[in-house]
């Protein structure tokens, strides 16, 4: 976890960080200094996705100095804060040291008190005082953290302090914004390769419906006639799994379809469902490599073909 010890003034407070922690002397500063030096919004401190704290000056009147150095405002820090270094806002009376420079965490800290911490983990109930005598149990569900007591669950926020059996706890909840989304990433993960595909025929034999399912989410596909051909694609690779190649004419007389022309109007309305339906690759998922032939990309253990 993250920590910082004032040395300056009133030495001795130990603050523990928030994943971005605004130091200033507005009310809604995580932590609030009251010199007439300091600026309403003075710093902040961020814990970065590199896995480290920075420190970043928010063009304060009076400066912010790491290790007597002045940063240049709303330019982070170069290279990352460690334990023993000193922050120093605006003046010598707020001057703070780098006690722990560890990842943020959520913490139960008793009112007045260093130790003994308790930490909070998700998937881990906290029982107080302690397991043997259970007056309360702390537990997050959905992302949140609740305070169990009496038969009732109530959400702990940040900073609130609660009294159980007799002692005072503050809550420093760190709360954690997801990172911000690759989309190039999220393009290979929508790649027809990594699908699975689920077909389930009509039980006219002319009409099908799919589902593209992949690790993280899936596609539905409305029942249609065009679908049918990749219902007829998927047989063939179960039926032949190391090839699953259909020549067209084959294709055209088993459907059937009156000519090669009308198949390929079929394949580009498959693939534009395909491509409607955000996956990255549509045209990949009817293979053409093999001139007069098509098949199924997908290999045959990533292939259901149901019927109704």
């Amino acid at each position: 976890m993250g920590a910082i010890a004032r040395t300056g003034g009133r030495s001795g407070e130990l603050i523990y960080l928030h994943t971005n922690h605004v130091v200033g002397r507005a009310e809604n500063c995580d932590l609030i200094l009251a010199g007439t030096a300091i600026s309403s919004r003075h710093a902040e401190i961020r814990w970065t996705p590199q896995g480290c704290w920075t420190i970043l000056d928010l063009s304060s009147l009076n400066g912010t100095f790491v290790n007597g150095k002045r940063l240049i405002p709303r330019v982070a820090m170069p290279g990352a804060l460690a334990a023993g270094d000193v922050v120093m806002f605006a003046d010598s009376d707020e001057t703070w040291k780098i006690e722990q420079a560890d990842a943020p965490c959520s913490l139960l800290v008793p009112a007045g008190k260093r130790e003994p911490l308790y930490f909070l983990h998700p998937g881990q109930i906290l029982a107080l005082p302690s397991g043997e005598d259970v007056a309360a149990s702390v537990y997050q569900n959905a992302g949140n953290w609740y305070l169990e007591r009496k038969g009732e669950a109530v959400p702990l926020v940040r900073d609130q302090v609660v009294e159980v059996a007799g002692t005072s706890y503050r809550a420093h909840l760190v709360s954690w914004l997801p990172p911000t989304e690759d989309l190039g990433a999220r393009l290979l993960e929508r790649r027809a390769s990594a699908s699975t595909f689920e077909i389930r025929v009509a039980s006219d034999e002319e009409s099908a419906e799919a589902w593209v399912r992949f690790p993280t989410e899936d596609f539905y596909l409305r029942r249609r006639g065009h679908l049918y051909l990749l219902a007829y694609l998927c047989r063939e690779r179960l039926q032949n799994p190391d090839s699953g190649w259909v020549e067209v004419n084959e294709i055209c007389r088993r459907l059937p379809v009156s000519s090669p022309e009308t198949l390929n109007v079929l394949v580009h309305r498959c693939r534009k469902d395909l491509e409607e339906a955000g996956i990255a690759d549509p045209a990949s998922l009817i293979d053409r490599s093999r001139r007069g032939f098509l098949r199924i990309c997908l290999s045959a253990d990533r292939i259901t073909v149901k019927s109704d």
